[in-house]
């Protein structure tokens, strides 16, 4: 009688909820790093101050992304390690 119907996504396991609480919390960061961003241009155009603008400023698209599609695609829960990925191979690339 009461039968779930083919529309009911499955529920999310436990790996893409703890993701999307990681990314969650370093979201919050992010926030505080958008009026920061000019600064990283100091000293002038740099690779390392591209890589910080570019990270923070398409941290929200992919975090967006892997919330929107956690239920219908879950792999897309792991979009926003490419930001983090670029934060930190961008430190020191100008060395």
């Amino acid at each position: 009688m009461f039968e779930l119907s083919a529309n009911v996504p499955p529920p999310l396991s436990r790996k893409v909820t703890w993701l999307l609480v990681a990314w969650f919390v370093l979201s919050l960061p992010v926030l505080v790093l958008f009026p920061v961003i000019p600064l990283a241009f100091d000293s002038g155009p740099s690779v390392e101050g591209y890589c910080f603008a570019w990270s923070v400023w398409t941290y929200p698209l992919t975090f967006g992304l892997a919330w929107l599609f956690r239920r219908r695609y879950p792999p897309l829960v792991w979009v926003p390690t490419a930001n983090v990925v670029e934060f930190i191979t961008g430190i020191g690339l100008d060395r």
